[in-house]
């Protein structure tokens, strides 16, 4: 399909269809600056960071905080705009 065609199939859509359009246009847009790698690498140094600065003892109270109760993930829908 050209440019040119889906720029047609476009023009066909109705004005619902062209915002949900837009909407996800705008999504794909907001690609990260940096790679997974490089995001994977800095939260990988973050928690370094911050169980340099615990002890023992307070890492296993941290982790055993986290793990005793499920949240139930966020639907991002509600806050992102």
């Amino acid at each position: 399909m050209t440019f040119e065609e889906v720029i047609e199939v476009v023009n066909q859509l109705s004005e619902k269809e062209r915002q949900q359009l837009y909407d996800y246009l705008s999504h794909k847009n907001l690609a990260h600056p940096r790679s997974p790698e490089e995001r994977i690498q800095r939260m990988d140094a973050a928690a370094t960071i911050i169980r340099n600065g615990l002890s023992s003892s307070e890492l296993k109270e941290m982790t055993v905080a986290m793990n005793e109760k499920y949240i139930e993930p966020w639907d991002e829908a509600e806050w992102k705009d």
